[in-house]
């Protein structure tokens, strides 16, 4: 390989993104970052890094390196710009090689790829280590305050409790950001790829809320919905920060630019073909993210970075053409105030909601909690679950209405639609002559255990049968705490929905949820405030 170092190649990258399929993809939880976002990402978190200077030293980490893509174009960026700016000498290169970059991935193989990788665009290999960046313990590097930050963490349900008190959460994203954030020195800068739920979820507000008390979130761009495809097609954003204070302390004042990223010179859709549409200059129409050399030979920024941190179009909105050639007016850019973050009652970071008027996706009310009767309280103190009947078909369901007996259970399924379910009486158990189907009377919390998995829908006391696609959770009564299933099911939405697989045709893992899930218990009347807030307010 000695012929190929420096030659600036990404092998594993090319190979990744052409031959990994999205079923390994998604089993691992990595979403390929691919090169253009992830070289004009690396390029705006290092702007302020132009030349080499030998007094101030800096570290580079990306906590989930996958096959190194991140680290691969910081490299390339750092050397260039110490190239144009006559830096790069023998120091530069030591500095460069040996003492700047850092990546860590779950994966050992993974981690062979980084360091090929690294080698192919220069080298840079040494600092890369096999470790879970999630387990401090595990941590393979002696120092742990870096002053840059880069990765796009894997997204989903996890096993590890994010370092927050903000909120209790297994969910993988927020676990590496807020060990991101506490991996970063005071004053280290970071950007981190995150799906849309951190940024908006109604659930999250008081993470978000922490996040600004400790840092300065500089920007947010938000991706095009199939950036990732087909591996998969969550929403993403590139949330910028600086982190401010290990502690909370007074929140953010400063305005977020926020930036909305329409084209990126593929097709916005799961095929992802580039669509090269270009002007009379050779300049892209249809990619907001690459650079491009003009038809008089002069080397053109790339539009983002030429609108980066500046860029707003409050007055009139932007004209571009989309890739099917239509002219579309909408609003990109801007600075939103942090007073205007604040006003929001859900705190939202989302782009699409300051910058187009997107409304909350959600009906969930949020209060601020002042009394808990407990903390961390496993799901299986608080809670039982009543099995579905196994065989209870519906073919089985249909011969049932043929018989007498009083219909007076409502059949629970995968349908969130239970005012209009089957009733049926308690008969003969499908694949157990000697026994009744399971029923239950009282009130309880609906969990889809199949389809839309994770999903829930409190249930008011009632008489209630299910087959397997579904599981009611039930309060055992006996863990001394005054306990509303509705504000459960209202509240804690998102913490049921870690516990189902990532597709439209998921299943929801009970065994997990009892396993790991905790909830905070807050005093009973101001469960009851969240209920009462979440009522629709009666007719006129």
């Amino acid at each position: 390989m000695r012929p190929l170092h420096g030659a600036g190649f990404d092998l594993f990258g090319a190979v990744y993104e052409m031959f990994a399929s999205s079923k390994e993809k998604k089993e691992f939880g990595e979403y390929f970052t691919r090169r253009h976002y992830a070289h004009l990402l690396a390029k705006l978190l290092l702007r302020d890094e132009q030349y080499f200077n030998k007094d101030k030293a800096f570290s580079i980490l990306d906590p989930a390196c996958g096959t190194g893509g991140f680290l691969t174009e910081a490299f390339k960026v750092l050397k260039n710009s110490y190239e144009r700016s006559g830096t790069y000498k023998k120091p530069a290169r030591d500095f460069l090689e040996s003492k700047c970059m850092f990546g860590i991935d779950v994966r050992d193989d993974n981690i062979e790829r980084t360091k090929l990788n690294m080698f192919l665009v220069g080298d840079g290999h040494t600092n890369m280590k096999p470790g879970n960046t999630l387990k401090p313990a595990e941590h393979p590097f002696e120092t742990v305050d870096f002053d840059y930050v880069i990765s796009n963490p894997p997204y989903g349900p996890g096993t590890i409790k994010a370092e927050t008190s903000a909120i209790s959460t297994l969910r993988t994203e927020v676990a590496f950001l807020m060990r991101i954030k506490k991996l970063l020195k005071v004053g280290g800068r970071a950007c981190v790829i995150q799906p849309d739920g951190v940024l908006e979820n109604p659930s999250d507000r008081a993470l978000r809320k922490e996040l600004l008390e400790t840092c300065d979130i500089t920007a947010i761009v938000s991706l095009p919905k199939f950036a990732f495809a087909p591996y998969t097609k969550e929403k993403t954003y590139a949330l910028f920060f600086t982190k401010r204070s290990e502690t909370i302390t007074r929140i953010q004042t400063k305005p977020i630019w926020m930036y909305i990223i329409d084209n990126d010179g593929l097709a916005n859709s799961d095929k992802r073909f580039p669509t090269k549409l270009r002007n009379n200059r050779n300049g892209w129409m249809h990619d907001e993210i690459s650079g491009w050399v003009s038809t008089d030979g002069d080397e053109m920024p790339r539009l983002l970075e030429d609108r980066w941190l500046t860029y707003d179009d409050k007055a009139k909105g932007t004209t571009w053409i989309n890739e099917q050639g239509q002219e579309v007016t909408e609003r990109k850019g801007g600075r939103i105030s942090a007073a205007t973050i604040l006003d929001d009652k859900y705190i939202s970071l989302l782009p699409e909601f300051y910058l187009r008027g997107r409304t909350h996706e959600t009906s969930e009310a949020v209060v601020e909690y002042s009394k808990y009767q407990a903390r961390d309280v496993p799901a299986s103190v608080l809670m039982g679950v009543v099995s579905g009947n196994s065989g209870l078909t519906e073919e089985y369901i249909y011969s049932l209405l043929l018989h007498s007996g009083e219909r007076k259970y409502r059949l629970l399924t995968g349908s969130m639609d239970v005012e209009n379910a089957i009733r049926i009486h308690q008969c003969q158990h499908p694949k157990n002559a000697d026994r009744l189907i399971n029923v239950y009377s009282g009130e309880a919390i609906h969990v889809v255990r199949k389809g839309k998995a994770g999903h829930v829908n409190y249930l008011k006391s009632g008489h209630y049968t299910l087959n397997d696609d579904a599981y009611l959770l039930i309060d055992k009564g006996d863990h001394g705490y005054r306990l509303s299933l509705k504000w459960l099911a209202l509240a804690h939405k998102q913490l049921f929905q870690e516990y189902s697989s990532n597709s439209d045709n998921g299943t929801w893992n009970m065994g997990g949820f009892f396993e790991h899930a905790t909830f905070d218990v807050p005093a009973y009347e101001e469960q009851e405030l969240l209920v009462s807030q979440s009522e629709p307010a009666p007719a006129a």
